[in-house]
C-alpha cells in the first residue's frame, strides 16, 4: 500500500517563504496593527446620550472654570459664627442646572473634612416639614436623633466612619456629610454655630 504525500499547492508555497523570509519583528508588528484596527472598528460609539439626556450639555452646563459653577444662592443661608462664604471660596452649586438650586463649602470639623449643603425647603415638604424631612432621612439611614436649640438633627453613620446630618434651620434644608467620624459634642457645636 503506497500512501500519496500532499504536495503544496504553489501559492501555498509561495506564502510559506514569503512568510519566513520576513524579519520577526515585522510580523509582530503587523499582527499589533491588525489587532489596533480590530479592536477600533469593534469597539463601541461612546455614547452622547444617557436616558435621553444629552451628556455633554450636562457637564458644559454643570462646568464653569475648572469645576462645579459657583452661585450665589438667593434663599437663607447659613454659616459657622465670624465667618464668611469667602472664607470658603464661595458658594459651589452642586445640583444640576434644572433642577432646584443646591449650593455647598467644604469645612472641616477639628481635622475632618465635611461638605454643608444648603437648600430652599422643596415644595413637597411644605405643610408636613417636620415627617418629610423625616422621611428623607431614613432614606440616608440618619436615624439617630440629636436635639440643638430646639431643632431636630437626624445623624447617620456608616462603618466606614461617613456620617450624613440631616436637619431644617428656618426656611432651608441641611445637609452635613463628614469624611470620617465627629463626636456628638463637636457636631453639636458646629451646628450651634451656624448663623
Amino acid at each position: 500500500m503506497t500512501t500519496k504525500s500532499r504536495k503544496p499547492t504553489p501559492w501555498r508555497r509561495t506564502l510559506r517563504r514569503f512568510i519566513y523570509g520576513v524579519p520577526i519583528s515585522f510580523r509582530i508588528i503587523v499582527v499589533l496593527l491588525v489587532v489596533v484596527v480590530i479592536y477600533f472598528f469593534n469597539r463601541p460609539a461612546t455614547p452622547d446620550k444617557v436616558n435621553g439626556t444629552n451628556i455633554e450639555a450636562i457637564q458644559k452646563s454643570n462646568k464653569s472654570e475648572g469645576g462645579l459653577p459657583k452661585g450665589n444662592p438667593t434663599y437663607t443661608t447659613y454659616l459657622p459664627e465670624g465667618k464668611t462664604i469667602d472664607d470658603y471660596g464661595g458658594w459651589t452649586r452642586v445640583s444640576p442646572a434644572k433642577n432646584d438650586p443646591v449650593y455647598a463649602f467644604v469645612d472641616k470639623i477639628g481635622t475632618v473634612t465635611i461638605r454643608v449643603s444648603q437648600q430652599r425647603i422643596p415644595n413637597a415638604f411644605k405643610g408636613d416639614v417636620e415627617n418629610k424631612v423625616a422621611e428623607l432621612a431614613e432614606e440616608f439611614l440618619a436615624t439617630q436623633k440629636i436635639t440643638v436649640k430646639d431643632v431636630t438633627v437626624y445623624v447617620g453613620r456608616s462603618a466606614s466612619g461617613v456620617e450624613s446630618i440631616i436637619f431644617v434651620k428656618g426656611d432651608t434644608l441641611i445637609n452635613i456629610t463628614t469624611d470620617n467620624k465627629v463626636s456628638d459634642d463637636a457636631l453639636v457645636k458646629y451646628i450651634e454655630s451656624l448663623n
